[in-house]
């Protein structure tokens, strides 16, 4: 069975197993993760927004001055 496989795919595996290897090799960290471990809990940051200031009167969007009220 092996002698109906062309010479060429062997190489190609043969190439991809000596990669992979490298590849393997090159993102081994030999002195150890000296990362800080990933906090219990989640903290969100929240952004504070100035509060709308609803208790001004009805403005015209095309001027400055105050619309009267209907009632």
């Amino acid at each position: 069975m092996t002698n109906k496989v062309p010479k060429s795919a062997y190489q190609f595996f043969l190439g991809f197993l000596m990669l992979s290897f490298t590849v393997v090799a090159c993102n081994n960290n030999k002195e150890g993760d000296k990362k800080e471990p990933a906090p219990d809990t989640i903290v969100v940051k929240t952004i504070e927004t100035p509060p709308v200031d609803t208790t001004k009167k009805k403005k015209d969007s095309l001027s400055e001055r105050p619309v009267k009220d209907p009632g």
